[in-house]
C-alpha cells in the first residue's frame, strides 16, 4: 500500500530530492511552498503531514479526512495547536533530537566569541591594524576559572554542560523539572533559583524550551540580580517558528 506525504510549507530548495529519497520509492510526496497553495485534492490525498509551521485551522481539518499523523520536524511544538489535532484524532509528533549538538555548538561559539573578544578585536583590527589594544576586552576571563550557569538541563543543556566542562569551567544549572541526581551524574551543581544562578555566574546560557512558564523568563528584576559583567547567551527556543 502506497503512502502519500504532504509538505504544505516546504522550506528547502525547489526539487525536494532529499525528502523524496528519504521517503522511498513507494511513497508519493506532495509539496507546496505555503498552505494556501495546497489544493483540496492534495489535502484529501495526504496520509501524513510534515510541516514546521502549523498548516491547519479548525475549518481546514475537514479537508484532511485521510490524515493519520502530523510530524513537525523540529524540537519545539509550541506553535502547533495540539488540542485541534487531538480533537480530530490526529497524533502529533516532534523530533526531540533535532539540533541538539548544533545548538550547543552555537551557544559555545557565541560564548567563546564574547569572552575571548574575537569579533571585537577582529573589527578593531580591520579599522586600525596598528592601534588596536590587546587588553581592550571588558568581558575577558580565562575559561578555566569562569563560572557558567545553565538555564535548562534537557538535551541541549546537558550537551552544553559537557562542552563547558571540557573547557574546565565551573558549571551550575537551574531546572526544577530535572530529577535529583542529574547534577551528580554530570558532576555539576544545582541551584534552587534563577536569581542565585545569575548572581554567581560569569556567563549564563539559556537552553530552555518555550512555554508559558519560560516566556519572558529574563526580566529586568532578574537581570538586576546578575553578577556585574555577566555574559548572557540566548540559545533558547524563540516563538512563532
Amino acid at each position: 500500500m502506497s503512502l502519500t506525504l504532504l509538505w504544505p510549507a516546504a522550506r528547502w530548495g525547489d526539487d525536494n530530492e532529499p525528502e523524496r529519497e528519504f521517503a522511498g520509492s513507494d511513497v508519493e510526496c506532495l509539496f507546496a511552498k505555503r498552505p494556501s497553495e495546497v489544493t483540496d485534492e492534495m489535502w484529501a490525498q495526504a496520509d501524513a503531514l510534515i510541516s514546521t509551521p502549523d498548516p491547519l485551522n479548525e475549518e481546514g481539518l475537514s479537508k484532511v479526512s485521510n490524515c493519520r499523523i502530523f510530524v513537525t520536524p523540529k524540537v519545539g511544538f509550541d506553535n502547533i495547536d495540539l488540542g485541534l489535532y487531538g480533537r480530530a484524532g490526529i497524533p502529533v509528533c516532534n523530533v526531540p533530537d533535532y539540533g541538539t549538538q548544533d545548538v550547543a555548538d552555537h551557544a559555545m561559539a557565541m560564548m567563546l566569541s564574547l569572552m575571548k573578544g574575537i569579533n571585537r578585536w577582529d573589527s578593531r583590527m580591520r579599522v586600525s591594524p596598528t592601534q588596536w589594544q590587546q587588553t581592550d576586552n571588558p568581558l575577558a576571563l580565562r575559561l578555566s576559572v569562569a563560572k557558567v550557569g545553565l538555564v535548562g538541563l534537557g538535551r541541549i543543556g546537558t550537551a552544553m554542560a559537557l562542552r563547558c566542562k571540557a573547557f574546565g569551567m565551573d558549571v551550575s544549572f537551574y531546572d526544577p523539572y530535572v530529577s535529583n541526581g542529574s547534577d551528580l551524574a554530570l558532576n555539576i551543581r544545582r541551584v534552587d533559583t534563577l536569581e542565585e544562578l545569575f548572581a554567581v555566574s560569569d556567563v549564563v546560557s539559556l537552553d530552555a524550551p518555550l512555554s508559558e512558564e519560560t516566556r519572558n523568563l529574563v526580566s529586568a528584576d532578574l537581570l538586576a540580580c546578575a553578577k556585574p559583567g555577566m555574559v548572557l547567551i540566548n540559545a533558547a527556543r524563540g516563538g512563532d517558528t
